[in-house]
């Protein structure tokens, strides 16, 4: 009996002590829950200001930043960019790669405000050159009239200052929707062919010209003027680029013979005269009195009345389209001479650059 009494309390003691362990380790995993519970809730918060910071400046990157960033990269190498959040609840780092001709990868590492909690998002954009339809010298929507000194000519002139542009084949010199839209006078139009006439010109500039009003134009433009800022210049639109040097001026030396900024003016521009290079949108009506003298591509998204006063002269090489097609009627007056030059809208052309998302997926995560 003794010896089963000792048996019996030992077995006891076992289960007791047993007992005693399994509701330690039953402690111990409730205590570990409970704080690793409490530390995921804290965690929560801290992913989340991550992942804002890291969308904040995806969409900076992608929305904000202009062609020239993009164009300034060559292929296979990056830029980085530090940002913190306006409210300081998060910062990022941005890693711009040019992975390709057109493509790059935005890779963005968003941390919260302690850089504890980190989110990594990524997007690939491509970067464009909108199609643009210069067919002709001037082409025009709506109804326009030339006086007896006009000269038009979509036979190809290389324009001033520029070294080593190839003569191309023609264009016709004016075009428009039909016959009743545009009065020659007694203008001279030459061209292959002189005149041409589209009905379905309307269309082709709509659709073609819609890019005029996206967030990427005003990113890839190298000055952005409203109507006020062009009053200020009280008549005389000048643009100073290139070292300070006015780069409008066709006079300035070879040194900025390759300048050719991406002008958009936001409204009407209206001056006494404009001597420049480049591409040039006027989102509205553009009436100049006095010398004209431009290297590039002019597209009106209203109507334009030119005249060159009596001792001035107007010039452009390259070409114009002056897409309103509204009441009214364009006209160029006085001694002009729009002439086409394929290298002058190459190289205007060149400086526009519009970003956009490869895939319709604003974002993915990286890992």
């Amino acid at each position: 009996m003794t010896l089963l009494s000792r048996q019996g309390r030992g077995i006891a003691l076992v289960t007791v002590l047993v007992a005693m362990v399994v509701m330690g380790l039953l402690l111990s995993a409730s205590l570990f829950l409970a704080l690793h519970d409490r530390r995921a809730g804290e965690a929560g918060p801290r992913r989340l200001d991550a992942f804002l910071a890291a969308e904040a400046g995806l969409t900076r990157a992608a929305t904000s930043w202009d062609g020239s960033v993009f164009r300034g990269i060559d292929i296979g190498q990056s830029r980085q960019l530090f940002e913190w959040l306006s409210d300081s609840s998060g910062w990022y780092r941005t890693t711009l790669r040019r992975t390709g001709e057109t493509t790059y990868l935005i890779a963005i590492e968003g941390f919260n405000s302690d850089s504890v909690a980190r989110q990594h998002l990524g997007i690939l954009v491509t970067t464009a050159y909108p199609t643009i339809p210069l067919d002709a010298a001037f082409a025009v929507a709506g109804r326009a009239s030339f006086g007896d000194r006009v000269t038009i000519s979509g036979f190809d002139s290389p324009a001033p200052g520029l070294a080593g542009c190839a003569v191309g084949a023609g264009v016709a010199g004016a075009l428009a929707p039909d016959s009743t839209a545009i009065d020659l006078g007694a203008a001279v139009v030459m061209g292959a062919p002189p005149v041409s006439f589209d009905p379905g010109l309307l269309t082709v500039l709509d659709t073609s010209l819609a890019w005029l009003h996206l967030p990427s134009l005003g990113r890839s433009a190298d000055y952005r003027l409203d109507s006020a800022a062009v009053d200020s210049l009280h008549g005389v639109l000048p643009w100073d680029t290139c070292d300070s040097r006015d780069v409008t001026w066709l006079t300035d030396g070879p040194d900025c013979w390759d300048e050719f900024p991406v002008t958009v003016i936001g409204g009407d521009l209206i001056g006494s005269g404009l001597i420049g290079r480049g591409l040039l949108i006027v989102l509205g009506n553009l009436r100049i009195t006095g010398p004209f003298e431009f290297s590039g591509v002019l597209i009106v998204e209203g109507q334009v009345v030119l005249d060159a006063g009596p001792a001035g002269r107007g010039r452009l090489w390259g070409g114009m389209i002056v897409a309103g097609d509204g009441l009214g009627s364009s006209q160029i007056t006085g001694d002009w001479r729009v002439l086409y030059s394929r290298c002058a809208v190459d190289q205007a052309l060149r400086g526009l650059v519009l970003v956009q998302p490869l895939a319709e997926r604003g974002w993915a995560a990286l890992y």
